[in-house]
């Protein structure tokens, strides 16, 4: 650093406030992203939890439909009405028992997709 101050008078100064400056930035832009990496997994567990919720709050009504159904068409069967109406009431809780098995084509086609591409590039 010497030989830098007897080339030019304060160089060495200058290069090392450079470099805290420097440094200075890095730890900086650092604690940025990861401030921002923090947010970002914040509103994804956010989105998560309310996602979670919501399916939970989905089949609690979609059992009790079901099961009111099924109750309602028990009933029916006992008090000696006739077998359409058994059979409608029977048909609500089958078709959604059904339901749940077929797959959706929104998220086995996305995810079927992204199999093959990766599939592909292997």
């Amino acid at each position: 650093m010497k030989k830098y101050d007897e080339f030019m008078p304060g160089l060495a100064e200058r290069i090392v406030r450079m470099a805290e400056k420097e440094q200075a930035y890095r730890i900086d832009t650092t604690n940025r992203e990861e401030d921002q990496k923090d947010k970002l997994l914040k509103i994804a567990e956010k989105e998560s939890n309310h996602i979670i919720r919501a399916q939970s709050w989905g089949q609690l009504i979609g059992a009790l439909i079901s099961f009111s159904c099924i109750g309602i068409a028990t009933y029916f069967a006992f008090t000696g009405a006739a077998w359409e109406i058994v059979i409608g009431f029977l048909a609500v809780p089958t078709a959604s028992l059904i339901a749940a098995f077929i797959p959706r084509k929104g998220s086995n086609e996305s995810s079927g997709k992204r199999g093959a591409k990766q599939e592909k590039e292997d």
